[in-house]
């Protein structure tokens, strides 16, 4: 018999599972709602701001050095420059200035190409081009020469699917809630001199932003406590009362958290997430993504291993009479052609 004395000290040998949960799952909260750079729409803009400037710096430190920024325009540049050119998180393009007109004497990419600069071209400006949004950097090394950066701030086409998708640079958590605009209203993203670059608008309507890997890594553990903490009550059930009780009791709790999983996101939105997604795999209502189907067998099988565990103690009942034993016989072979 289970009485309330050997309830409480169960509590007080195993509640410090439900403590750590607590915290895991507080941590988790804070992660995903305050902690992570796209947590809010001025977490977003910070953070956006944080890596324009890294690059201009990136961009400030080639054009003083004048020994390479000479080699672009030469053509004369090592297989070394080359290579780190190529890696740099901007693009860079060198042009000078002919009688027949602008010629593009360097190029990092070939995917995007600015617009030929000239005497009045700003030193930093925004601008839409064919594959997204970019700051454009301006520097002259000499009279007749342009040395232009590329930095990359969203990659945006006219069409989108699954191959071409719109995306913040470096930040691909960023969902489609937020969008650049060039006036107001919004919040102001600026560069390294404190110039306006373009305004960031948040539309919570469209907010599907999957959790922080962080956030899901805590829950995770703070479940997984939660659930030892249950499969230790249902042991102990199965140990003080019958073991068929303790596991009635882990069934019912596993279907209720599986149930209100499909129902409502909880604990948090499984379908914001890739593996539950049904791009992988879907088969029905019930195993909707690989997902869903990896945590039914995990779930199966961890009701099978508590049943297996304690089925020494559990006595089927005995068949006293006949026609019982021919109910039986009838209702597996009925179930058997049902399936």
């Amino acid at each position: 018999m289970l009485d309330i004395k050997e309830i409480r000290l169960f509590f007080l040998r195993n509640g410090y599972l439900l403590i750590i949960a607590a915290w895991l799952f507080t941590f988790a909260f804070l992660f995903n709602n305050y902690w992570s750079y796209y947590s809010s729409p001025h977490g977003v803009q910070r953070s956006l701001e944080n890596d324009i400037h890294s690059r201009q710096e990136d961009f400030r430190e080639l054009t003083a050095d004048t020994a390479v920024v000479n080699s672009l325009f030469r053509g004369d540049y090592s297989r070394e420059t080359l290579e780190e050119t190529y890696g740099e998180s901007y693009h860079v393009f060198a042009y000078d200035s002919t009688e027949a007109g602008t010629r593009l004497r360097f190029w990092s990419t070939n995917t995007v190409e600015p617009p030929p600069p000239n005497t009045t071209t700003p030193a930093t400006s925004f601008r839409k081009m064919a594959n997204g949004w970019y700051v454009v950097l301006t520097h002259r090394p000499a009279p007749h020469q342009w040395l232009v950066g590329l930095l990359p701030v969203k990659e945006e086409f006219a069409i989108n699917n699954d191959y071409l998708g719109s995306s913040f640079y470096g930040r691909p958590a960023i969902g489609p809630e937020y969008t650049i605009q060039p006036k107001p209203p919004g919040l102001p993203v600026v560069d390294a001199d404190k110039g306006i670059l373009f305004y960031l608008h948040y539309d919570p309507a469209k907010s599907d932003a999957a959790p922080s890997l962080a956030s899901v890594l805590l829950l995770t553990l703070g479940v997984i406590c939660v659930f030892i903490f249950i499969n230790l009550f249902a042991s102990l059930m199965a140990r003080k009362l019958t073991p068929i009780w303790g596991f009635l009791f882990l069934f019912v709790v596993v279907l209720t958290f599986r149930v209100l999983t499909y129902l409502y996101p909880f604990p948090i939105d499984l379908g914001t997430l890739n593996l539950f997604q049904p791009t992988i795999y879907a088969k029905d209502d019930v195993f909707k993504s690989l997902g869903d189907l990896s945590l039914n067998v995990l779930l199966t099988f961890w009701l099978i291993l508590f049943f297996r565990q304690h089925v020494r103690t559990i006595h089927p009942p005995v068949l006293r009479k006949k026609w019982q034993g021919w109910l039986i016989i009838g209702a597996c072979s009925t179930s058997s052609e049902a399936s």
